[in-house]
This record gives structure tokens, C-alpha cells and sequence, in this order.
């Protein structure tokens, strides 16, 4: 199956701590049979409501293919890491 991950990663992080957020995004797909397909930001943006006491997150899209049972197991991972402010997985096509 084909889904689209929108990622919104804490703005306080430093470049460094940034990449190692997206880096562990990827890997966390990867590592269950997962093939990214592309990938868009990280990017600052404003929020439409405060996260966690955040106005802005910086906002990472990815387009990737899993197996569907990968995703229970992506959102049990992502839910828990302290660096992502929020994520939403959504199935592609119909």
C-alpha cells in the first residue's frame, strides 16, 4: 500500500537533532519492509493551534509504500518519541 506521513518535528531542535528526527522517521519505515518514494521539508510553519506549547513545527511530508500492517506498529513508535510533535499516516488512492 501506498501512504503519505505528515511529520511535525519540535522547532527548538538544533540542525543536528533535526536530521536525526527525519533520519529515525525513515528508519522506523525502512526497518518494516518500507520504501520511502519521496520526501518533502523539514520546513518551519506556523501552527494552527499550539502543540505541546509550540506555535510552529517544523513539517516533514513523506510519501512512502508498507505493508499495512507496518502502520499500527509506525504510529505506536512515532506516538512515543519525544522529538515529533504530532504525525498523521494516510492511505493513497483508493
Amino acid at each position: 500500500m501506498t501512504y503519505e506521513g505528515l511529520f511535525i518535528i519540535r522547532p527548538d531542535l538544533d540542525k543536528e537533532s533535526q536530521d536525526k528526527a527525519v533520519e529515525f522517521i525513515k528508519g522506523e519505515i525502512t526497518k518494516r519492509e518500507g520504501q520511502i518514494e519521496s520526501a518533502q521539508g523539514p520546513d518551519k510553519k506556523q501552527m494552527a493551534y499550539d502543540i505541546k506549547k509550540y506555535s510552529e513545527g517544523l513539517y516533514y511530508l513523506l510519501n512512502f509504500k508498507a505493508p499495512t500492517k507496518t502502520i499500527a506498529e509506525l504510529n505506536n513508535v512515532y506516538k512515543l518519541d519525544n522529538m515529533l510533535l504530532r504525525h498523521f499516516i494516510l492511505k493513497k488512492g483508493a
